[in-house]
């Protein structure tokens, strides 16, 4: 096989439109071992106790985009601080190629009145 270009979609999914998002980094040719995107989003959720947050990782090809793995947790899971988000399969797996396979992200929250 080749060696993969990964970009990640980033969906936030929320109760109403006013809580959803959606957004991608740029894309890291030839680098699917350890790519760093270094990118923040930034987004307001009017209710995080009813959003959760969705990271697809893709391929991107002269074509079009393969999906390689995912991950997706409420937000009110998500700590802040450094964490490291466990991607799985397209069926939820985190087996084979997917044992140990991670997004290390930076999460900031601040509260607005």
């Amino acid at each position: 096989g080749e060696i993969i270009d990964p970009f990640v979609a980033v969906y936030l999914h929320g109760p109403s439109p006013a809580d959803t998002f959606e957004a991608r980094t740029r894309t890291i040719h030839d680098n699917g071992f350890n790519p760093v995107w270094n990118q923040t989003f930034t987004f307001d959720v009017r209710r995080p106790d009813l959003s959760y947050l969705t990271f697809h990782v893709n391929d991107e090809d002269v074509l079009r985009s393969d999906f390689v793995a995912f991950t997706s947790l409420p937000l009110s899971c998500i700590r802040t601080g450094l964490r490291t988000l466990h991607l799985r399969n397209a069926v939820g797996k985190r087996d084979q190629d997917f044992e140990y396979a991670s997004l290390f992200v930076r999460v900031t929250k601040e509260f607005l009145e």
